[in-house]
């Protein structure tokens, strides 16, 4: 994903994270915040001056780009030089407090404890490929350098939220992963579904989104010919699998899920 002009990147995860901000403000808010409050915060602080009319959503952009590239010029230059919407939103959604249980397993000898641990909100696709973004969020796996104290054996390390996350981001480009609607959350005997809010896509140096309504509906956003518009796309539940993987000649790279 090198070569993009990077202000698209920025466009495609905004007009995301606007719509499902906008659904309620002040919930949205405080969400935002408390995963962290330098850039996610800062980014529905800016959306809150954009209701005011003090702000435009092109305001909020440049402000954050630039915070971001003080950050690091060389993962966030400015200009239209090459940039990854993956570490665009791995930043974005940064969490660095415990808000997660790893359940470490011999793989020998069963031997099993837990621990708190730490689990961000932009998960990457890794091997052995997920089957669908459900199956994906059943089975999260982080690699462990612990040995079993008992038989030496080796450890794998389950890991599951503390809490149900509000919104989540799946990074999956070019895999066969099945994009699901919902993804279903168990967390202390709590189920809850997370709807599939936004998908972005990427093809010829350059990044669109598509927009999902809570009731459905499907608008798609291209930063050069839709500009600050979303144009109507459809139904959600007309669309199959190939059609959410592709756009165009464009492929899916980031798909958003978050809580009503």
């Amino acid at each position: 994903m090198d070569g993009i002009n990077y202000s698209c990147a920025y466009d495609s995860l905004f007009v995301i994270l606007y719509h499902i901000w906008n659904i309620d403000p002040s919930r949205w808010t405080t969400n935002f915040t408390e995963i962290n409050q330098d850039y996610l915060g800062a980014l529905a602080a800016g959306f809150n001056k954009v209701l005011e009319g003090t702000l435009t959503l092109e305001n909020v952009r440049d402000e954050l780009r630039h915070d971001l590239h003080n950050l690091d010029p060389i993962k966030f230059p400015m200009g239209k030089t090459g940039a990854s919407v993956g570490q665009l939103t791995f930043e974005m959604l940064k969490h660095e407090e415990n808000n997660a249980v790893a359940e470490i397993i011999c793989s020998d000898c069963g031997n099993a404890y837990e621990v708190d641990d730490t689990l961000g909100y932009v998960l990457h696709a890794s091997d052995p490929i997920p089957a669908s973004t459900s199956k994906w969020i059943g089975s999260i796996q982080k690699p462990s350098t612990e040995i079993c104290g008992g038989c030496s054996g080796e450890m794998i390390e389950h890991v599951s939220y503390a809490e149900v996350p509000k919104i989540i981001i799946l990074e999956y480009p070019y895999c066969n992963t099945e994009t699901s609607h919902k993804v279903k959350f168990v967390v202390n005997g709590e189920e809850v579904l997370l709807s599939l809010r936004g998908i972005i896509y990427h093809g010829d140096n350059h990044f669109t989104s598509r927009v999902f309504s809570y009731e459905g509906k499907v608008w798609f956003h291209n930063g050069i010919t839709t500009k600050n518009k979303c144009i109507e796309d459809g139904q959600l539940d007309d669309k199959s699998n190939n059609d959410l993987r592709y756009y165009q000649d464009q492929e899916l790279v980031l798909a958003v899920y978050s809580q009503l």
